[in-house]
């Protein structure tokens, strides 16, 4: 009786070390995500030949269990089964061929599916074709066994089909991102609770601030890969969390820029230090309300379960689709510096905002970038350089806007003196930058 055999080398594992035993290696998270992209073109092609009945076989080590599994549940959906028992199959993990054959002719079901090791495999293919097949992980190979069985060897027979495993490193990309995220994510829930702990240290407030805008540049570089609904709320969400915030640390740079006056205004840097204080209370009370915590456990959840694009789910996310999306930016990063007027405020920001991303990219993303992750160091320091520059103008700006807006109610003399002073000498460092540029 003629049957069909499928023979299906186990996903990408772990790597073998002596302190884990061969048997018991797992598949990686990368090779779970190539199998389930790759598994749906192999049921399809098997549907084509019209089964009627299946019988699924695997090696009893781990990460053969592991890809059976997946294997079951794939088929039972494309080929609509109502269910698929895996049986264990010692000879598949012993790789012995005359055992594996004698039982696939003893077997009353039309197909086999039967997933193991190399060698054993690529052998069992060139048993039935007469020529070698390479088979790399994930790999497939459909046979048709014809006629009859000589000492427990198929004695003719023919290659149908045969689907070479996926490149999980495809797949190994999206995990590093995601994993990338996540640390982001925790990185941002450690700053919360080191300013909750102690709201007066300007540089905990600072580290919040910059843990958010650094998640919200990590998901604006990955943007053309991810579900747009998804990618919208994230931002949405993470920009809510960051906003009440920024007066803050606005009252924070002009304390620093007090701080530093010669002589000393005292009068006036108590004064600041009030005003941060009553701006630092509001800032709590917005962060620790219902809402805001609610937003923030929501948006932590999604960040780290990314909703990517059925494109990128299917084909998996590569090194090199990683470093153009890098080139770009950087591209139109440096493109929109050489055309920039920095008498235009919104575009400086702009500016320098983007330059931060970029940044924020170069450091956590080069080492997935393949041959171009040497570059993304120099980028990284490049964009510093430019982000300092904006910076240092862009916070002159908001100090002369924020001295505008000071309360001078009950002030001495000296620390109106002082105020005066500070706004022209931010004044005098804007018309100097615009002057220079």
């Amino acid at each position: 009786m003629a049957k069909i055999i499928v023979l299906v080398r186990h996903g990408k594992a772990q790597l073998r070390s002596d302190e884990l035993p061969d048997f018991e290696r797992e598949l990686t998270e990368a090779g779970v995500r190539a199998l389930k992209a790759w598994l749906p073109r192999a049921a399809r092609l098997l549907a084509e030949e019209h089964p009627k009945s299946i019988e699924l076989w695997t090696s009893p080590a781990v990460r053969a269990w592991q890809t059976a599994d997946l294997v079951a549940d794939e088929f039972v959906e494309t080929l609509g089964i109502k269910e698929l028992e895996t049986i264990e199959m010692p000879c598949l993990w012993t790789q012995d061929l005359a055992e594996f054959f004698a039982a696939a002719a003893e077997c009353e079901s039309d197909v086999v599916v039967a997933v193991g090791h190399n060698p054993f495999m690529e052998e069992a293919v060139a048993q039935v074709c007469g020529q070698a097949v390479p088979l790399a992980t994930g790999g497939i190979a459909a046979v048709r066994v014809n006629g009859e069985f000589s000492n427990g060897l198929p004695s003719e027979g023919r290659l149908l089909w045969v689907m070479q495993g996926p490149e999980a490193k495809r797949w190994k990309s999206m995990v590093d991102v995601e994993d990338v995220i996540a640390e982001a994510v925790d990185n941002v829930e450690a700053r919360r609770e080191a300013f909750f702990a102690d709201p007066q240290d300007v540089e905990a407030a600072h580290k919040y601030r910059v843990s958010i805008r650094t998640i919200r540049g990590l998901l604006s570089f990955i943007e053309p890969f991810l579900q747009r609904d998804q990618y919208i709320r994230l931002q949405r969400d993470w920009k809510s969390l960051v906003l009440p915030t920024s007066r803050l640390r606005e009252y924070d740079v002009l304390s620093a820029e007090v701080a530093q006056l010669e002589p000393r205004a005292d009068a006036l840097l108590e004064a600041c230090e009030a005003a941060r204080a009553q701006e630092c209370d509001a800032t709590l009370a917005t962060l620790s309300s219902k809402s805001s915590r609610k937003c923030l456990e929501r948006v932590c959840e999604q960040s780290r379960n990314l909703v990517w694009k059925r494109s990128i789910e299917k084909e998996g996310l590569g090194s090199r689709a990683i470093a153009k999306r890098f080139e770009r930016i950087v591209e139109d990063e440096r493109k929109d510096l050489a055309t920039l007027d920095l008498a235009d405020v919104e575009r400086t920001h702009d500016v320098r905002k983007q330059a931060k991303q970029v940044r924020y990219a170069a450091e956590r993303f080069g080492s997935l970038m393949g041959g171009e992750a040497a570059g993304a160091k120099k980028v990284a320091d490049e964009m510093k350089a430019v982000q300092d520059r904006l910076g240092a103008l862009c916070d002159a700006r908001v100090n002369v806007g924020i001295i505008d807006e000071f309360s001078t109610k009950g002030l001495p003399d000296e620390a109106l003196w002082a105020l005066s002073l500070l706004r022209a000498k931010n004044e005098q460092y804007i018309y100097e930058t615009l002057r220079n540029q």
